[in-house]
């Protein structure tokens, strides 16, 4: 009986000790909704300033990263400050890895519009409408550090963790709650169409919204807590609304009918259920992330204060790095560096890479340093993957890191073309096939067809071997364009054949300082000259569109030693060496260009830019009779966009400059109205018999961004000396080009 009596009251003081002093366990479950997500920072910011304890997180889609990173120990105010930023914006382009582009590889290049690649003789379909380099490249920032503390148990996190991703083979969702956490994350917002799937034991996986965007169950399933707070930031909208949706907009919008949702219901019978008013804005609208934010924050504000009284306990949140409260954490910024693993298969990429990244055993490691060097990496289109890992050695403690590298491996086939009124439709395709050979050597190969040029292209160049500053290449364009007389109504044939080679510096990412060796044949009506020129070629430019509302600049400057044979025909010469006779050599000349363009952004709906272009030609033996073949190659003017595929020889002077004003008025992103204003003055001698000839005028125009190029249809007004005053119309539609080989005005 005594026995007895004891038991009970074990019992029953059991129960009370368990009433009286255990905490109840509170879980966090956030939604998927891509930038609606954004929300949740608004709700986390509440939770941390009312004390609410959260004992487990789970996460979907967007709700996993931003789940991941607060149960990885950052605090409401460090995300916010991570989705505030501009780098946020990148995510979904490839603009910061254009950005790190060198300049080489846009020498004798053209702009196309649609791209298709070949692997192992099979057309290779896009898996997605978004590179995620950039995203991969930033999850292993935030996360790295702590897949090394907790060692794949995501239950050794700040707060423990659990994402999910769908499994579409066998149409259940996936919760992970060990592996590497990155990966696991990145898995859980591969939003089809938009990022691509990843790949676990031959699995691929999905975003986790599919099957499950609010992870409730998982949650109860996994961690069981007493009480979940869950936090619903799906879209309102279940169909296409706009009239004239983008691609991002209607692979968002597919998505969404493809999100499952639990019933709210549901959620609030199971959880306290929080919806921020987020439903209308658009997956992608990543530019409207403050209000966002403020709206997660507002809906929480209202709700969670009133369950205060439910929960027994409260927690406070530390302000400093909650990160190193994980056991086994040790940040890696700052630390030294024991060892560079390079993983690849290819030799030429181990001493690129190591060139190209500057880290070796001694050296510190910096995140937003390593992050420049394989965005300048990826920038090569050498490299179809690179997957950094870090560990640290236990006896030095000093850290190892490991890169594994895959090289691409296939051929890219690109497509361009524009329509004009004056240049008619013209069309050109490119077979492009980087690291040729293992060598980083790349080899383009372009076609033309149309109206206004017909020829082609071949460029091969190693300017990347070793990733040394040395660059080298040949670049040879076959070109005949029809040009039209820029005051009368008639057209000519122009041949234009060329070879060039060039071996010089990349300076830096923007900036080529070159020695070139050029031969060069030109033909108009029955006029005809080859020639033979070196000199030097310096050539700058940001990878930056000219017709966006941005500030950039492009220089380039040519100057150099000719030597025409102006009296023999192409056909009377077998060796360069009937080239250098005695009348040749009297013929001798130098030439030098020059074009600067400086644009502004004055503000958010305005923008101004500054052109200035020059050419001369001198003999050196000024004494002698000059042959009127050279003429062929004074510099040419061309004043303004429109007047690019009109020709005439008055225009071409032994001397040429032109200046121009434009400003801009954006009334979107993509549609502007501009005024061009810009003259041009031509002389062929400067003391005796001097005589200037000039054109000058204004051009209006409306333009608008296609994923074809520009659209833009203009009128002018050009005053000159030459012939008659001209009033001009066009209609353009494609990337605007010009005399398209290198050194082209050369």
């Amino acid at each position: 009986m005594k026995s007895r009596t004891k038991k009970i009251l074990s019992f029953f003081f059991l129960f009370i000790f368990t009433f009286l002093f255990c905490e109840e366990k509170v879980g966090l479950v956030l939604g998927g909704g891509a930038a609606r997500g954004l929300a949740h920072i608004g709700v986390l910011k509440v939770i941390e300033e009312y004390n609410i304890p959260v004992d487990y997180v789970a996460g979907t889609s967007m709700g996993s990263i931003i789940g991941g990173l607060w149960a990885s120990g950052y605090t409401a105010s460090e995300i916010e400050s991570i989705f505030l930023s501009e780098n946020i914006r990148n995510w979904l382009n490839e603009s910061t890895i254009k950005n790190y582009q060198p300049v080489f590889l846009f020498l004798n290049s053209y702009p196309t519009f649609l791209t298709t690649e070949l692997k192992d003789g099979k057309l290779k379909i896009p898996e997605s409408t978004v590179d995620d380099k950039i995203i991969n490249l930033e999850l292993f920032s935030f996360f790295s550090e702590i897949d090394y503390a907790i060692g794949s148990d995501f239950r050794k996190m700040y707060k423990p963790f659990l994402c999910t991703a769908s499994d579409i083979k066998s149409e259940n969702p996936k919760i992970f709650t060990k592996g590497k956490l990155e990966k696991s994350i990145r898995a859980s917002m591969a939003i089809p169409l938009i990022f691509k799937p990843v790949i676990f034991d031959s699995i691929s996986y999905f975003d986790g919204g599919m099957f499950e965007n609010i992870p409730l169950k998982s949650m109860r399933d996994t961690f069981n807590p007493d009480m979940i707070i869950s936090v619903d930031v799906s879209s309102e909208s279940k169909g296409f609304e706009e009239k004239n949706p983008s691609i991002i907009d209607l692979t968002f919008s597919i998505v969404d009918l493809l999100t499952k949702n639990y019933p709210k219901d549901t959620l609030e019978k199971y959880s306290i259920y929080i919806r921020p008013d987020v439903g209308k804005y658009r997956g992608y609208e990543f530019t409207k992330s403050e209000e966002i934010i403020k709206k997660g924050y507002d809906k929480a504000k209202e709700i969670l204060p009133k369950i205060k009284d439910k929960i027994k306990n409260e927690e406070i949140y530390p302000k400093e790095d909650r990160r190193f409260y994980i056991e086994g954490f040790k940040s890696f910024n700052g630390r030294i560096i024991d060892t560079v693993i390079i993983e690849s298969k290819n030799v030429w990429s181990d001493r690129s890479i190591r060139n190209v990244i500057k880290l070796k055993s001694g050296d510190l490691f910096f995140y937003d340093n390593f992050k420049k060097s394989i965005y300048t990496l990826y920038s090569l289109s050498i490299f179809e993957s690179i997957e950094p890992e870090i560990t640290i050695n236990d006896k030095n403690k000093r850290m190892i890191l490991k890169l594994k590298v895959k090289e691409i491996d296939s051929t890219i086939f690109r497509f361009g073309g524009f329509a004009d009124s004056k240049a008619g439709v013209n069309l050109y395709g490119v077979y492009q096939k980087n690291n040729i050979f293992n060598t980083f050597s790349y080899l383009d190969i372009y076609g033309f067809a149309g109206n206004y040029i017909k020829g082609f292209t071949i460029n091969l160049f190693s300017p990347s071997v070793l990733y040394s500053k040395i660059i080298s290449g040949i670049y040879s364009n076959f070109h005949i364009y029809k040009v039209f007389n820029l005051f009368d109504n008639y057209f000519n044939y122009e041949q234009n054949f060329s070879s060039t080679f060039l071996f010089g510096s990349n300076l830096d990412k923007r900036k080529i300082f070159s020695f070139f060796l050029i031969s060069r044949y030109k033909k108009f009506i029955s006029v005809d000259l080859f020639k033979i020129g070196f000199g030097f070629y310096y050539f700058e430019k940001e990878e930056k569109p000219l017709n966006k509302n941005i500030s950039t600049e492009k220089k380039s400057f040519t100057f150099g030693v000719n030597l025409p044979n102006p009296t023999l025909k192409t056909t009377d010469f077998k060796t360069y060496n009937d080239l250098f006779n005695s009348n040749s050599l009297k013929q001798i000349y130098i030439k030098s260009t020059g074009y600067f363009l400086n644009q502004k952004r004055i503000s958010k709906k305005i923008n101004h830019s500054f052109v200035f272009k020059y050419g001369f030609l001198n003999y050196i033996f000024s004494d002698l009779p000059k042959s009127s073949k050279i003429q062929l190659d004074y510099p040419l003017s061309q004043p303004t966009f429109e007047l690019r595929y009109l020709y005439d020889r008055n225009l071409q002077k032994r001397y040429t400059m032109s200046s121009g004003y434009t400003v801009r008025y954006y009334i979107n992103d993509n549609f502007y109205i501009q005024n061009e204003n810009e003259g041009s003055v031509m002389f062929d001698r400067i003391i005796d018999q001097f005589y200037i000839k000039y054109i000058f005028g204004s051009r209006f125009s409306l333009t608008f961004a296609t994923p074809f190029g520009v659209f833009e249809t203009s009128f002018g007004y050009f005053k000159n000396n030459i012939k008659k005053d001209l009033l001009t119309f066009n209609i353009h539609l494609g990337n605007p080009i010009n005399y398209l080989e290198l050194l082209g005005q050369y």
